[in-house]
């Protein structure tokens, strides 16, 4: 009765998980866990953790299962986090404790930390972290903040990531004509996905399609510069023949000027969305 009063407004489900850990001695060496990290082992109470981290709460419920049906005396629980340093370890124990917030981490874990938390499933931690990196967001870390959201199944990093290297391409605004109308139609859905958010249940199927977006844009601008080489080649064929300039030789002269500037600028932007999509 006690519990029903104390946690009337939880489910099921919540309610279980409040009682099981309500009869958690943390004074209890046994209900200690130990993280293995690749350097090293990092020591918590399994109450502390499991509140927050439901891969810490299964485990500790499929010991206590096990241990009452075999009658065998508890040890301490251990979860291997191998793939990750002690001090990436040491720095998420402490944010789960309250001893650190995720703004006090060190820059250089803050990444190897989300994935500890998506890991071990504590959401509270993981949108906090995940708050920081989509802020963090820039052209120099862009892509590996794609690669991760996309692993790691984050919609909201994914979105800023992509967004930013999409970003680039508003700089093909004043040579827009010269793109071919299925590199249009790419680039238009891209941005229009971007915008409606409709790319976050998809994610690794649109990154599987960037080398052919790539290839398209490469072809489209191998097409653009062999057509101004072709221009350029006329102009001084009927240079050579007439040896004067007439009205008509300079005005496809000024054609082909601005034409050459779209091909430089085209040129330049596919190779800015090399540096960014294949970080080349």
């Amino acid at each position: 009765r006690i519990h029903e009063e104390a946690f009337g407004e939880l489910n099921e489900e919540e309610r279980s998980k409040r009682i099981f850990l309500d009869k958690i001695d943390e004074a209890d060496h046994r209900n200690r866990i130990i993280l293995r990290s690749v350097n090293g082992s990092v020591e918590s109470t399994v109450k502390k953790l499991a509140c927050q981290c439901d891969t810490v709460y299964a485990l500790a419920m499929s010991r206590d299962m096990y241990e009452r049906e075999e009658s065998v005396t508890q040890l301490p629980l251990e979860l291997s986090l191998e793939v990750y340093s002690q001090d990436a370890v040491e720095e998420f124990v402490n944010i789960v404790h309250g001893v650190k917030v995720p703004n006090d981490i060190s820059p250089d874990l803050v990444v190897d930390c989300c994935r500890i938390a998506h890991y071990v499933q504590c959401s509270s931690v993981l949108k906090q972290l995940v708050e920081m990196l989509v802020e963090a967001v820039d052209t120099a870390n862009c892509r590996s903040m794609l690669e991760l959201a996309d692993q790691l199944s984050l919609p909201s990093l994914f979105e800023r990531s992509l967004s930013h290297m999409m970003a680039s391409l508003d700089e093909t605004e004043d040579v827009w004509d010269e793109l071919h109308s299925e590199l249009k139609d790419r680039i238009s859905l891209m941005k229009e996905a971007i915008e409606s958010s409709i790319l976050t249940g998809n994610s690794r199927l649109y990154f599987g399609s960037i080398q052919e977006y790539l290839a398209m844009f490469a072809e489209t601008v191998q097409y653009h510069r062999e057509r101004l080489f072709d221009a350029k080649e006329r102009q001084a064929e009927e240079k050579a023949a007439y040896l004067i300039r007439s009205n008509a030789w300079e005005y496809n002269q000024r054609f082909i000027d601005r034409q050459e500037k779209r091909v430089d600028r085209l040129e330049m932007i596919m190779k800015k969305q090399k540096e960014i999509f294949l970080g080349r």
